[in-house]
């Protein structure tokens, strides 16, 4: 599996937003991909590889602000998503993986929409991180810090 998504990843991908950060952790740009199964069911898939920054403190869970624009400014998603991640700990890469199938029987769902923004590498992407979770139960909201 994992080298199969790797060759995935070096043959169709594309880099969308920005990268994110504050003191707890780092992502990088969000990478898209399209994939057709071997059964000939077609996919998109989500990858973003994040660094923790803080070595006392181990990331569980993040609320983030998803935004995806097609280049005409036309919100194709916008989604608060709350996702459990297996952990993000100090100076080690972590993954945050989301999967869109391709359902044929139902037209203009999220894969219909995001696909053509993906195939002409134009999609805009914004994610906001707006609550980080860490192991000890403690929490942080980058959009209530004051620096």
């Amino acid at each position: 599996m994992k080298i199969r998504f790797v060759l995935l990843v070096l043959l169709t991908t594309s880099l969308f937003g920005e990268p994110i950060q504050n003191k707890y952790m780092s992502c990088g740009y969000t990478l898209f991909a399209t994939e057709t199964n071997k059964y000939g069911e077609h996919s998109i898939n989500w990858l973003q590889g994040c660094v923790g920054l803080d070595a006392n403190k181990t990331i569980v869970g993040l609320v983030r602000n998803i935004t995806l624009k097609d280049v005409f400014g036309n919100i194709l998603y916008k989604n608060t998503s709350e996702k459990i991640i297996t952990t993000i700990n100090y100076n080690k890469t972590s993954y945050i993986y989301l999967e869109t199938k391709d359902n044929e029987f139902i037209q203009d769902e999220l894969y219909d929409k995001l696909y053509p923004s993906v195939k002409n590498k134009s999609l805009d992407v914004n994610i906001t991180i707006q609550k980080i979770l860490f192991k000890d139960g403690s929490t942080f909201e980058p959009q209530k810090q004051v620096d």
